[in-house]
């Protein structure tokens, strides 16, 4: 479940990364809410080698491959639960 907010009202979606396409392509803005993290984090930590990649999708568009920000989140959830 994820909060989400546009104009000043606040929505609670659920949100699943998960999806039946291999290569399905989330925008920015969607891997922002299923992360928590901000623009600037999700660019440092790509800059690091710690998140995934971004792909360009054309002109100024820009995505990243669904799977690839589940393994990340999963690695996350899994390195929490060794602590």
């Amino acid at each position: 479940m994820a909060t989400v907010q546009t104009a000043g009202n606040t929505q609670t979606q659920n949100v699943t990364v998960e999806s039946d396409h291999p290569n399905r392509v989330m925008r920015f803005s969607e891997v922002m809410t299923i992360t928590g993290l901000s623009r600037g984090s999700i660019y440092k930590q790509i800059a690091a080698g710690t998140f995934p990649k971004n792909i360009s999708l054309g002109g100024r568009a820009t995505g990243f491959l669904a799977r690839e920000v589940d393994d990340w989140l999963r690695a996350r959830i899994a390195a929490r639960d060794l602590t």
